[in-house]
């Protein structure tokens, strides 16, 4: 990597910086990164599938099934109309 030099820049920092060694990546550490990644990727797909899965098994046929309940019942009152009191009481 160069630095372009500017008009005001410190000749003494340029000389420090310049002195400093490359850093070169590491293959180890490298490798183990990737490894922790692709372990985390492999969690995150699991939970995901576990998640897809219970939404599929437990909560969509249970809102489905509170719809059905609705609509029944909405049909049934109105098939049969409202209850309507005699007597004209309380």
């Amino acid at each position: 990597m160069t630095f372009r030099r500017s008009e005001n820049s410190d000749d003494g920092l340029d000389g420090v910086l310049s002195g400093l060694p490359s850093m070169a990546p590491d293959p180890a550490r490298t490798e183990r990164v990737r490894a922790r990644c692709h372990a985390r990727l492999a969690g995150r797909l699991a939970r995901d599938r576990r998640r897809r899965l219970v939404w599929k098994q437990v909560v969509a046929p249970a809102l489905v099934g509170s719809f059905c309940v609705v609509y029944f019942a909405l049909m049934l009152f109105n098939a049969f109309g409202a209850p309507t009191r005699v007597g004209g009481g309380l």
